[in-house]
């Protein structure tokens, strides 16, 4: 088994100094005699000899002589066929990708303009609504029927007063869950001054806006004598219905 699986010995260095030159002198010719080709329209065949490496080499080059000939007569460009692919690729235009600049077209069409801030504008004063809170003191807040009310008891009370009178302002509370209360919360000479100071304390005391939110309307009313009503059923645990008047009372003397 060692003698077979043993390599073989390397061929003798004279004979691999007479491999290459065997080789250029084999006839490549010699199985080529029963071989037959046609060179075109303008070549003749014709029998195969035996030809060596320098025949061979001028037969090639006169094939490729009459090859490019063909091509011209046809109206190809009379190049060598090693320099046609070169020709063609340098007449190949090159391929051109489009990227558009970042700063030119690219910038315009992403860049993003923000419109500019309208000017502000103050909303003009509006009437009070039902939904707002009146403000005490402050007339022009008030509800439209008791700026009105109001208004007239501003000039009834530019009448001769007596000296005499008084006009007090009363709270009166008819409780549900509670005793029922009377009291004077002011006293004042004027007739005017006692309805502005009835109003005031109607709403700053939270009876006007503890009755608007449970849905009620307030009932005011101007008595002929120029005094103030006002009367409204309120909400929660004091609720019930609260009067605010004006009473006038004669002083004695």
């Amino acid at each position: 088994m060692a003698a077979l699986m043993a390599p073989s010995a390397p061929p003798p260095a004279s004979l691999s100094r007479r491999i290459p030159t065997t080789l250029l002198n084999l006839d490549c010719s010699a199985d080529l005699n029963s071989y037959s080709r046609s060179l075109g329209p303008q070549a003749q065949t014709r029998p195969l000899l035996p030809l060596s490496s320098d025949a061979l080499r001028a037969q090639f080059e006169s094939h490729r002589d009459q090859l490019l000939r063909h091509r011209q007569a046809l109206g190809y460009v009379g190049a060598s066929p090693a320099q046609t692919p070169q020709l063609a690729h340098a007449m190949a235009p090159a391929p051109h990708h489009h990227h558009p600049s970042p700063s030119t077209s690219t910038g315009i069409i992403h860049q993003h303009i923000a419109p500019a801030p309208p000017a502000y504008r103050q909303p003009p004063p509006t009437a009070p609504t039902r939904g707002q809170s009146p403000v005490g003191g402050s007339v022009d807040t008030y509800p439209g029927q008791l700026r009105i009310a109001l208004e007239e008891s501003a000039r009834v009370n530019h009448a001769p007063a007596e000296r005499n009178v008084i006009y007090n302002v009363v709270e009166a509370v008819n409780s549900e869950y509670m005793d029922d209360t009377f009291q004077i919360i002011g006293t004042y000479k004027n007739l005017h001054s006692a309805n502005l100071a009835a109003a005031e304390h109607m709403i700053d005391e939270g009876h006007w806006a503890s009755g608007t939110h449970a849905g009620n309307e307030p009932e005011i009313a101007l008595r002929r004598d120029g005094t103030l009503r006002l009367e409204i059923e309120t909400d929660g645990s004091m609720g019930g219905l609260v009067s605010v008047f004006v009473q006038p009372e004669r002083l004695r003397g």
